[in-house]
């Protein structure tokens, strides 16, 4: 009777190790997958979503205008989030928005409509991450305006959480321009719209940060100095892929 009870007390005691037996999520690293880009001269903006992309991949969009007339702004469309929008001497606009895709988003077409009604030279990027924290896909953002000499700045931000994506974004008052990322980026698309006198150019790369922390400010080079331009960095949380047993517990049937 008293090994019958120790018998049962141990395999209790056993169980319970078993069932508290530490485990924690999973990360995925953020990937980049690809951009679509557009430029024109119109009073909005159109972008289509890549067929590649697949649910809970994260969208962030640029949008840079210049030629305003009327209010300023971007009208942000339905199921976007405004990350921040950026002026430079009411001469050229820059506004970043984000969204979690889901099922259908693939193919889909969505419009930015520029307050007024007329025209403006523009050029728009949407670019695809993968491996996002879809329930808060930014961390940090900071922005900057203006150029010394043929830099433009993103400026630094400190991020709360190892492997952020960190995504610079910049643009510059002038076309038929393009720009060199920063030291240890990857420039995704440089886009540019009509002549320097009258256009607008735009470029993003991207960076992971292994660890949290201070970025340092973000550099690109112009192929155009001291113009009016704006600067933006966006830090991507890391997203969770599931769960990891990081212990285990054999239990036998020894009996002592």
């Amino acid at each position: 009777m008293i090994y019958t009870m120790r018998n049962l007390t141990l395999h209790l005691m056993l169980s319970i190790l078993a069932l508290s037996c530490l485990s924690v999520p999973a990360h995925a690293a953020i990937s980049y997958i690809g951009s679509v880009t557009d430029d024109s001269n119109n009073d909005e903006a159109s972008l289509t979503v890549p067929a590649s992309v697949q649910v809970d991949d994260v969208l962030l969009v640029q949008v840079t205008i210049r030629n305003r007339s009327g209010s300023d702004g971007v009208t942000t469309p339905s199921g976007w989030t405004l990350i921040a929008a950026q002026d430079r001497d009411d001469n050229v606009l820059q506004s970043l928005y984000y969204r979690v895709a889901t099922a259908g988003n693939a193919g889909a077409s969505y419009t930015w409509d520029f307050d007024g009604n007329s025209d403006r030279r523009y050029a728009v990027g949407m670019s695809v991450f993968r491996g996002v924290d879809t329930s808060n896909p930014i961390d940090q953002q900071n922005s900057q305006t203006g150029m010394s000499w043929s830099s433009i700045t993103a400026p630094s931000v400190t991020t709360t959480a190892a492997n952020a994506m960190l995504v610079a974004f910049y643009t510059l008052e002038a076309g038929d321009q393009s720009f060199s990322p920063g030291f240890g980026m990857t420039e995704a698309y440089d886009e540019e719209e009509h002549n320097n006198g009258n256009g607008i150019s735009s470029m993003m790369a991207y960076v992971l940060q292994a660890s949290a922390g201070a970025s340092g400010d973000k550099q690109a080079t112009a192929s155009k100095s001291n113009d009016d331009a704006i600067g933006h960095l966006v830090a991507l949380n890391e997203g969770s892929s599931g769960t990891s047993l990081t212990g285990s517990l054999n239990v036998d049937n020894t009996f002592i």
